[in-house]
C-alpha cells in the first residue's frame, strides 16, 4: 500500500499554511490593484488667445481640456489652478496665475466627469500694462516665438463603482503654448499636450 493511502487525511504543517497565506496576499493585491487603480487624465490645451486692450493692458485667454479616459473609474476635480511660465520650460523664474473663469469651478458638490468624457476649463489673466506687462511677455506673443508654459496643478478623486480612491495631485506642464491674437481666435489651433 502507498504512503498517505491508508484512508488518513494528511494534516497541514506550518509550511503550507505560509504558502496558503501568501497566496491569499497575492490574490488580495491583485484585487486591490485592479479595484482601486485610478483612472487616467490626459490634459491639453485646444485654444490660446491674447487680446490687446485701448489702454494697453492685454487679456490672455486658455482653453483646456480635461480627458477622462477612464473606461470605469469617473473623476472629481477638488481643486484647481492653472499657472503661465514665460519660458518654455516649467523651471521659469516668472509666472502669473490664471484663474478659471467659472467662479463655481471646482466646488465641493460637483458632478463628476464621468467615464470615459471630456470636459473644457477656460482660465484668463489681465496683464497691466507698463514694464511688467512687457518684461512678462516680452516677444512671447509674437507667432514665431517659443510661446509659454502652462503648469495645471489640481487635487482629484477617483470613483470606481461605489469605492473611491485617496486624493491625487496631479502636476503637469503643457510647453509651447502660443497666444494668437484675439482676431485670429476662430483660426484652428494644434492642440499643445501636457505632460506630467
Amino acid at each position: 500500500m502507498a504512503a498517505g493511502d491508508d484512508g488518513r487525511r494528511k494534516s497541514w504543517t506550518a509550511g503550507d499554511y505560509i504558502l496558503a497565506a501568501l497566496g491569499g496576499c497575492v490574490a488580495a493585491t491583485a484585487i486591490v490593484i485592479i479595484v482601486f487603480s485610478p483612472g487616467r487624465i490626459i490634459f491639453s490645451i485646444t485654444h490660446a488667445s491674447h487680446k490687446k486692450l485701448a489702454d494697453g493692458d492685454v487679456n490672455l485667454r486658455l482653453t483646456i481640456i480635461a480627458n477622462n479616459t477612464s473606461h470605469r473609474a469617473k473623476v472629481r476635480f477638488l481643486s484647481f489652478s492653472v499657472v503661465l511660465i514665460n519660458s518654455s520650460s516649467s523651471n521659469g523664474p516668472y509666472t502669473t496665475d490664471a484663474p478659471v473663469v467659472d467662479p463655481t469651478f471646482p466646488s465641493p458638490n460637483a458632478t463628476y466627469l464621468l467615464e470615459p468624457t471630456t470636459m473644457s476649463i477656460t482660465a484668463s489673466v489681465h496683464l497691466v500694462a507698463g514694464d511688467i506687462l512687457s518684461y512678462f511677455t516680452g516677444q512671447r506673443l509674437e507667432s514665431d516665438s517659443a510661446g509659454f508654459t502652462v503648469v495645471l496643478r489640481s487635487q482629484v478623486r477617483f470613483w470606481i463603482g461605489k469605492a473611491r480612491t485617496k486624493i491625487f495631485d496631479v502636476r503637469v506642464s503643457c510647453p509651447g503654448v502660443k497666444f494668437v491674437q484675439d482676431r485670429h481666435k476662430s483660426r484652428a489651433q494644434e492642440p499643445v499636450q501636457c505632460y506630467g
